[in-house]
């Protein structure tokens, strides 16, 4: 037995359409051939066929606009964040740039001072442990002058040591500085005090009832710290001789 199939589809009459669907009458025609005769066979249905109307072509318009709308908004706002941080990450204070490098949980303000030695004109780098934007609030009463030699003191080293701060905010001072930055001579005495005449810069670092910076005498400087502000009150020095130093 032979059996040959051939498929019919008619669309020209529609029944029992709702409001999503229509269905379609559809007829399948079979020729089957055996023992060497013919047979025409008819098989009849129906079909549901999706209708799209308008209002469901609307419906996802709008909902691919809003879609696309909150991707355009996300990308900004990521995009706006990224520029506000990098913005952060760098600022100026009295002229100066500063970036904020972190390393592990310490975070450092750097710059750099172009300074010059002898003829030569150098970069010099800086690192602080406070925000220059809180230091210039602290007080400094009087005009800096830093001589060839410096000396360097502090009056109680035990009860400014503040776990460790007081070590190095003195070895910033002393050494990033004072004999880096300045190239002078820099050595404590406690025999020595201010200079009448200015031979030699005096710096002195002692407890206070106001974290502040004021000049006693002709390059004379006493450093008060409150409440163990040992290292604001000696990068306050700090960032007032970059300022003197910085070359323009």
């Amino acid at each position: 037995m032979v059996t040959k199939k051939k498929r019919k589809i008619s669309k020209d009459k529609k029944v029992n359409e709702g409001k999503n669907t229509k269905k379609e009458e559809v007829s399948e025609i079979f020729k089957i051939e055996k023992d060497g005769k013919e047979k025409i066979v008819e098989a009849k249905g129906k079909i549901d066929e999706k209708i799209e109307n308008k209002g469901q072509r609307n419906e996802e318009k709008k909902q691919l606009v809003i879609i696309l709308s909150i991707c355009v908004i996300v990308i900004a706002l990521v995009a706006g964040l990224w520029i506000y941080m990098g913005m952060q990450s760098t600022f100026n204070v009295n002229g100066i740039k500063y970036d904020i490098v972190k390393q592990g949980k310490i975070t450092f303000y750097h710059t750099i001072i172009p300074i010059e030695k002898g003829n030569e004109r150098i970069n010099y780098n800086v690192y602080l442990r406070t925000d220059p934007r809180e230091l210039v609030k602290i007080p400094f009463n009087g005009n800096l002058r830093i001589t060839e030699a410096v000396v360097l003191n502090i009056t109680d080293p035990v009860g400014l040591n503040c776990d460790g701060d007081g070590v190095i905010a003195v070895a910033n001072l002393r050494d990033q500085i004072l004999v880096g930055m300045t190239g002078a001579q820099t050595y404590s005495s406690e025999s020595e005090g201010c200079s009448p005449d200015g031979i030699y810069t005096f710096m002195n670092i002692e407890k206070g009832e106001e974290t502040a910076i004021n000049e006693i005498g002709k390059s004379c400087y006493q450093i008060t710290v409150k409440d163990c502000e040992v290292l604001p009150a000696t990068e306050r020095m700090i960032i007032e001789i970059a300022e003197t130093m910085k070359t323009k």
